[in-house]
């Protein structure tokens, strides 16, 4: 059980973007969301539940441009077809190949 709540813990620890080093960072965000899920998931926690939760707490870590796009992005979907955390995985995977070019 205590080894949930530290996960969790960290998870919930979303890391700031710092537009000086944009690329890392949002690196860093994607390594800091994948690995915490994945820890979580191997532990039987129901991690594909809190998908909406979790890409609405990590998103308020964005720049202005990102929460726009990822905004742009997801606009016409419906509570039947929210974003999953693939899929903002990749947005910055996009956006983090973007700021390194």
């Amino acid at each position: 059980m205590l080894i949930i709540k530290t996960y969790l813990e960290e998870l919930l620890r979303f890391l700031d973007i710092a537009k000086e080093s944009k690329a890392d960072s949002i690196q860093q965000c994607i390594w800091h969301i994948h690995t915490h899920t994945k820890s979580l998931q191997g532990l039987q926690q129901p991690v594909d539940q809190w998908q909406t939760m979790l890409i609405h707490l990590a998103k308020k870590k964005l720049d202005f441009t990102e929460k726009r796009d990822w905004q742009n992005i997801t606009k016409d979907r419906t509570p039947d077809n929210m974003p999953t955390m693939e899929e903002f995985l990749k947005f910055l995977t996009e956006r983090c190949h973007t700021a390194s070019a």
